[in-house]
């Protein structure tokens, strides 16, 4: 749900107050942490098509079907190691997970 007014933020906040209550803060973040994100890539794709039109489209897309599948995301704030007996700087590759692969003009 994407709030609108002042009513719908306090919902939400207390939403997640009942959650944190009911886990003791053990679950850390609720699995709607990123989904709130991703909620305002619908909320205001246009945002991201500044440099690029596909990129707004992306956005929008990937929000409706994020909402339609219900899906639960997550993320990691650490980069994926290729090689575990290095750190990031000392991999063959230190950048590796950032490559472009390959570069399409479809939506």
């Amino acid at each position: 749900m994407l709030p609108k007014t002042i009513d719908d933020l306090i919902e939400r906040r207390e939403a997640i107050m009942e959650w944190q209550d009911f886990t003791k803060g053990v679950m850390g973040r609720s699995p709607d942490y990123l989904n709130a994100e991703v909620m305002t890539m619908e909320a205001a794709y246009e945002f991201y098509g500044q440099s690029n039109p596909l990129f707004a489209e992306n956005a929008r897309k990937y929000a409706e079907y994020a909402r339609e599948n219900d899906i639960s995301l997550t993320h990691t704030l650490i980069h994926p190691q290729v090689n575990r007996a290095k750190i990031q700087a000392e991999q063959k590759m230190p950048m590796s997970p950032y490559m472009l692969l390959r570069k399409t003009m479809t939506a």
